[in-house]
């Protein structure tokens, strides 16, 4: 009967089962992970005012992708909470929620590619005072494209 074990490069296994102790094999186990398992960060903002909040931004060139959005904002006749893309010359919106009628509690894990381009970062917007929070998971990449090519790829 074969047996598999986590081992050391040199062979000597990590764990053998007390029961084989003597007959194991060990033998190279490959793990696998995604980006944001290896590189996931998160930032949290809040506030009671209107205003624009960067959440986090990439590095010169670089890019940010997404993973996961928690919001909760309070009700406040007139007021929105958006959540965006922007380089400073072009903005996406990832959504806007008003407030108006009801407070907010989202959240959401994100499973595609919510990926910004270069020089993109997050800001929160808000308008008309209330009490809100935002925080939000994702990684950076060293490089992203620029916003037309970004554009034309989604």
């Amino acid at each position: 009967m074969w047996k598999l074990s986590l081992s050391h490069t040199d062979g000597e296994p990590l764990y053998v089962h007390p029961m084989d102790a003597d007959d194991h094999v060990a033998v190279p186990l490959l793990g696998v992970v995604t980006m944001a398992e290896a590189h996931g960060k998160f930032k949290s903002v809040d506030g009671t005012s209107a205003a624009t909040t960067i959440v986090t931004a990439p590095s010169n060139d670089g890019s940010i992708t997404v993973t996961d959005i928690i919001l909760s904002a309070e009700k406040k006749n007139g007021g929105t909470v958006t959540l965006q893309f922007t380089d400073g010359v072009n903005t996406e919106i990832i959504f806007k929620a008003p407030v108006t009628d009801a407070q907010i509690a989202l959240a959401i894990p994100i499973k595609g590619c919510m990926c910004g381009w270069k020089d993109a970062r997050l800001e929160v917007v808000t308008v008309t005072d209330f009490i809100y929070s935002v925080t939000a998971g994702y990684y950076k990449q060293k490089t992203g494209v620029d916003y037309p090519e970004w554009d034309a790829l989604r």
